[in-house]
């Protein structure tokens, strides 16, 4: 009896500690998830706001971007535009020496004509006086002779006409060359570039002059003139004023 009664308290005090311990696990359980939960919802809080600022930064960064990307196009542009220019003013410029220089050409071949012209007729002239003094002879001589003078006439030295100043040839007008432009088949080496004049002609939407696509792919008037005059038959190009568009 006094080993069950003491077996039956032990049994107690077990359950009691048991009861206790199952307690304190089950409070220290609660407090490990609740902790659990405030980091996560921490973790979830800082992972938010790092994905707030990342957005921020990448909206910041594409519209500084787009800004940079504009500021390079329109730099780029205002150079293509200066080239333009330049090259329109080397064009001019050349144009002037041209004209200049066939202008000089003909003042030299008229003050030539005239210097020849004054030389012939000098020719002439001592001819005639030679031809005077050779009758005086002749006169003299049948004279002496008891004869009859006889007029002798030497060969006339017919003189040149005055030559016409050299005028330089009018530069023929681009709605001209192209209309002279022959409409068949392109050579090889025109149906090679017809394809990136073409490309030229769209990468440029403030239009092409003629004379531009000649310095580019180093063809002569009359070859860019073919070439943009086979892009406007094909429906691929079209012409307003002096410029060009890709249609």
């Amino acid at each position: 009896e006094d080993v069950r009664a003491s077996q039956q308290g032990m049994a107690r005090q077990q359950r009691a500690s048991l009861a206790q311990g199952c307690k304190a696990r089950a409070q220290a359980e609660g407090q490990r998830r609740s902790g659990a939960q405030a980091w996560l919802e921490d973790v979830r809080a800082s992972q938010q706001g790092m994905a707030r600022q990342q957005r921020a930064s990448l909206a910041q960064g594409c519209k500084a971007r787009a800004q940079a990307e504009g500021q390079r196009r329109s730099g780029a542009q205002a150079w293509l535009k200066d080239v333009r220019a330049s090259q329109q003013g080397m064009a001019r410029q050349q144009r002037a020496h041209l004209a200049q220089g066939c202008k000089a050409l003909a003042q030299r071949e008229t003050g030539r004509s005239a210097s020849a012209q004054a030389r012939l007729k000098d020719t002439a002239d001592d001819r005639a006086a030679a031809r005077q003094e050779w009758q005086q002879m002749l006169l003299a001589l049948h004279r002496r002779r008891g004869g009859v003078a006889v007029a002798v006439r030497s060969p006339e030295v017919p003189l040149l006409k005055a030559a016409a100043p050299m005028t330089p040839p009018p530069e023929a007008t681009e709605e001209e060359e192209i209309a002279a432009a022959p409409i068949g088949e392109l050579n090889e080496k025109l149906a090679a570039v017809r394809g990136r004049v073409f490309e030229f002609l769209a990468s440029h939407p403030d239009g092409v002059r003629l004379v531009e696509i000649e310095q580019e792919f180093g063809l002569s008037r009359f070859e860019s003139a073919q070439v943009v005059r086979s892009l406007m038959e094909a429906g691929q190009t079209e012409k307003r004023g002096r410029l060009y568009f890709a249609a």
